[in-house]
């Protein structure tokens, strides 16, 4: 199941045409849409939206650009939520210093505010945020045991013709408990291409991860191009974003399970990679991180060559392929 979890079916020209983007949603595998309110007249248009359209759920808020204008109406939101059960979640709200068209402390008690009438309501907070990250981590770590948060950005997910996406809660023959998650961060980008197979695979980008065309990954791997916080000092651990680099992942790529694939890989055409030498018994060659910057070559299940530095390991690994006649020279249109 594809949920677009952030869109404005209340604003022109889609608010005259949510038949044509319903049918466009169920094109592209998207079976349920999330619509978001930026002021009180945009959430009640949101709760007559969500109530006519059974595919379509609703969240009430009122943007951070809009809150000195209209912080009399935080109070009526309540009354809105109350309405309808297909109201779940509180938002659009937050911080965004950038545009400053709101004053400072009224966007704080705005957000506040919000964050407060969700957890009443047991529902989460639809957070938008710019230029303004330490004061929205501090709001975030006041309150995140209590209510749950998803986090508005500018970056994009892409997805191709023919994903298929094993996503669920439950144990199975090879995996307990994988959903498959999607995230961005910031500008963050998720290009997927044609006939990709994922299952309970969890993606994060914060600057941009691409998978090629007919990839499949098993379950429990987990793909992310940022180091999450810097290493050090310890106590700025929660307010640094760290380093990101872009991972690319080529056509035609195998991943198993359990694989942890992180910021500045590269994976080329018809690669294969598995969580250790005991997964790659049928692989006819092998290349295995032993330690850092140390790799280890296989042919078959037989250690080649060990401790191989890593600058060097992919032209001896097509060295070792070529003494034993299995290399073939790539084509032009490759």
């Amino acid at each position: 199941m594809i949920i677009d979890s952030h869109c404005h079916l209340d604003y022109d020209p889609l608010v005259n045409n949510i038949d044509q983007v319903l049918l466009n949603a169920k094109n592209n595998n998207i079976s349920k849409l999330l619509t978001i309110g930026t002021s009180l007249e945009s959430s009640k248009k949101v709760l007559e939206i969500v109530e006519k359209y059974e595919n379509i759920y609703g969240a009430i808020g009122i943007h951070p650009n809009s809150t000195t204008k209209h912080l009399n109406d935080l109070d009526k939101l309540i009354d809105i939520k109350k309405k309808s059960k297909k109201i779940i979640a509180f938002g659009e709200t937050g911080l965004d210093y950038f545009y400053k068209k709101s004053e400072k402390k009224d966007q704080l008690f705005s957000f506040e505010k919000h964050i407060e009438f969700a957890i009443s309501e047991n529902v989460p907070v639809i957070i938008h945020t710019r230029d303004a990250d330490e004061d929205t981590i501090l709001i975030i770590k006041k309150y995140y045991k209590k209510i749950r948060f998803l986090i508005h950005g500018p970056g994009s997910i892409i997805i191709g013709k023919s994903f298929h996406a094993v996503s669920a809660r439950k144990r199975s023959f090879f995996t307990i408990y994988s959903p498959v998650h999607l995230t961005i961060i910031g500008n963050g980008k998720i290009i997927i291409g044609d006939h990709v197979g994922l299952n309970g695979t969890t993606i994060t980008a914060r600057k941009k991860i691409k998978i090629g065309d007919y990839t499949m990954i098993g379950p429990n791997t987990i793909i992310v191009d940022n180091d999450g916080h810097n290493a050090w000092p310890p106590r700025e651990r929660w307010t640094t974003s760290g380093k990101s680099e872009d991972i690319i992942i080529e056509n035609d790529v195998w991943i198993g399970m359990n694989c942890t694939i992180l910021k500045g890989v590269k994976i080329g055409i018809m690669g294969c990679i598995v969580n250790g030498p005991g997964e790659m018994a049928d692989a006819d060659y092998g290349y295995v991180g032993i330690g850092k910057d140390k790799i280890a070559l296989y042919r078959g299940q037989e250690v080649v060559k060990k401790s191989v530095p890593a600058d060097s390991a992919v032209d001896e690994l097509i060295t070792l392929i070529k003494e034993h006649g299995d290399w073939r020279e790539p084509s032009v249109n490759e």
